[in-house]
C-alpha cells in the first residue's frame, strides 16, 4: 500500500488520473492459531453481502460473476478466501466549502504539499496542490503509540501487518459494469510486520481523521444517515498484503456496511472508476483485520 499508489503516467487505458488515486491492498488470512477459521468466515460474509445486493438491488439482470472490485469474479479461476479481498482509500479531494469544513491539519508529514510520490508523479502532484486537499489513510500504530501512520510509512508499516480493520462496502455502476469497493473507515496495527523494509514511493462523505486512534468507541459506531439495506457486524483476523476489497447491501439502491477485521496488506496498482453514469450503494459491516 503506497501513498501514491505506484502511479505512473499513461500506464494503461483504465489508469486513473493522479487526483483520483486510491492506495489499496489485498487482505489475507493472518494464519494465527487463535484466529483459525475467522478469515474464511469473513470472506464468505462479504460474498453473501454481494449476493444479497444482486438479489435485491440489481434490476438489470446482472450476475455476481460479472462484478469486479473487492473481489474480481471475472478471473479464470473462481475466487476463494485464499485470494483475499481488496481494500482501499481515496486520498485526494477537491477543495470546496464542504471538504475544507471537514479537513483536519495533522502537520507537514500529512499535507498534500509533502505527499510522498515517485519521480514520475511529482509534476502531477504539483498541479493539484492548490486545488485539492489530502486525506491520510485512517491507519494507526498499536498501543501505546496509537498515532496516525504518516503517508511515507504506509508501505513498510502496513505490508504484512496483522491489523484490525473497519470498512464501508460500496457499489458503483461504472462503464456498464457493477463494481464494489471496500473503503477503509479505520485500521489499527495489532502485530507489526516481520518483513524487510522496502522503498517508499495509500465515496463516503469525508470527515475529519483523528490524529490518534479512537477504537475505544467501537460499540457506538455512527450509522449512515441514509437508508441502510443491511448491516452486519463480524470480528475476525486478517493480514495485509498490499493493495485492494468489497461488500454488498441487502436492499435495493442504497445500503451501507462497515466491517472490522484483522488483515495484512499487499501492494498493487489500482484502477479508479471513471465518473460516468453510476449508482452508489453503501453497506455497513464490521471486521477485524488480518
Amino acid at each position: 500500500m503506497q501513498a501514491c499508489s505506484g502511479w505512473t503516467p499513461n500506464a494503461s487505458p483504465d489508469h486513473p488520473r493522479f487526483a483520483d488515486i486510491r492506495p489499496s491492498a489485498f487482505t489475507e488470512d493472518p494464519d494465527i492459531p487463535e484466529l483459525k477459521g475467522d478469515y474464511p468466515k469473513i470472506w464468505n460474509n462479504v460474498v453473501e453481502l454481494l449476493r444479497r445486493w444482486y438479489q435485491f438491488g440489481a434490476g438489470d439482470g446482472a450476475k455476481l460473476t460479472d462484478s469486479v472490485g473487492v473481489i474480481d469474479w471475472t478471473t479464470k479461476s473462481e475466487p476463494n478466501p485464499a485470494h483475499g479481498f481488496k481494500i482501499g482509500h481515496r486520498v485526494f479531494e477537491r477543495r470546496s466549502a464542504e471538504s475544507l469544513e471537514n479537513f483536519q491539519d495533522h502537520g507537514a508529514s500529512f499535507s498534500i504539499e509533502n505527499w510522498p510520490v515517485g519521480p514520475e508523479a511529482r509534476a502531477e502532484l504539483d498541479k493539484i496542490k492548490k486545488t485539492h486537499i489530502a486525506h491520510p489513510i485512517p491507519a494507526y500504530y498499536p498501543d501505546p503509540e496509537k498515532n496516525l501512520i504518516p503517508p511515507y510509512r504506509y508501505r513498510d508499516d502496513l505490508r504484512g501487518a496483522v491489523v484490525r480493520l473497519e470498512f464501508h462496502l460500496n457499489h458503483w455502476f461504472i462503464d456498464g459494469r457493477h463494481t464494489f469497493t471496500a473503503d477503509i473507515r479505520r485500521m489499527k496495527i495489532l502485530v507489526r510486520p516481520n518483513l524487510p523494509p522496502s522503498g517508499v514511493a495509500s465515496p463516503i462523505k469525508r470527515k475529519g481523521i483523528p490524529l490518534t486512534d479512537d477504537f475505544s468507541d467501537e460499540d457506538d459506531l455512527p450509522r449512515p444517515p441514509k437508508r441502510q439495506a443491511a448491516s452486519n457486524r463480524t470480528n475476525a483476523g486478517a493480514s495485509t498484503s498490499q493493495q485492494n476489497p468489497q461488500a454488498v447491501p441487502s436492499t435495493p439502491k442504497k445500503t451501507k456496511a462497515t466491517s472490522t477485521k484483522k488483515t495484512p496488506a499487499k501492494d498493487k496498482p489500482e484502477e479508479s472508476p471513471k465518473k460516468e453514469k453510476y449508482k452508489q450503494s453503501t453497506l455497513e459491516t464490521m471486521w477485524s483485520p488480518k
